[in-house]
């Protein structure tokens, strides 16, 4: 669900044992007074019915979220999306409980080991991504313990850097010859375009 309905989160969450993330990319601003000064992201974490009843609803209104079911993990996958072609990195987070909720918080010191997909997954990914107009992004999943696949989100600019030297470069080469293919094809359709 995505809701900023205090009522409607708390009947949700009521029924289910839940996570919550912000929609996009909340930020906590520091405490004028603190000497650290830090900006928090927020990050995905359990939410209880006496967290939501604590809140206002003012708190709601103001971040929107997404609030889901918490589904058991063994790991998670980040799939990189490129033009038709995926990377996809096992993520162990069930291995730290600093990580268990949101993988996130141990993105400095978690392996990313490149995997294949499974060819009903990567199809499935497929067929979502061309329906969606996407020809980039990057994918969240989860894996459960029966080792059922969860999407839960793609984002068509999330980060993806820091995976491209886990695979010699690859994903980077692949941006480099979808926007070469796209530029071509563009040049194709309208002969204007092309240079002297």
């Amino acid at each position: 669900m995505v809701s900023n309905n205090k009522d409607d989160v708390l009947d949700f969450v009521t029924r289910h044992d839940s996570v919550i993330k912000g929609l996009g990319t909340p930020r906590i601003e520091p405490d004028p007074q603190a000497e650290d000064g830090i900006t928090a992201n927020m990050m995905t974490m359990s939410v209880t019915t006496d967290v939501v009843q604590s809140a206002t609803e003012e708190q709601f209104r103001l971040v929107p979220s997404f609030i889901q079911m918490n589904i058991r993990k063994d790991h998670e996958l980040r799939v990189v999306y490129v033009d038709g072609r995926f990377f996809a990195f096992r993520i162990p987070s069930q291995t730290l409980k600093l990580t268990s909720t949101d993988w996130r918080y141990g993105n400095a010191i978690l392996p990313f080991d490149p995997v294949h997909l499974t060819g009903d997954t990567e199809n499935g990914l497929r067929s979502f991504m061309e329906r969606c107009g996407l020809a980039f992004g990057s994918i969240d999943m989860i894996v459960d313990e029966e080792g059922c696949h969860w999407f839960l989100e793609v984002n068509q600019d999330g980060a993806w850097a820091w995976l491209d030297d886990r695979v010699d470069g690859e994903i980077s080469d692949e941006f480099a010859r979808a926007f070469m293919r796209r530029s071509e094809e563009t040049q194709s359709v309208d002969p204007a375009s092309k240079t002297q």
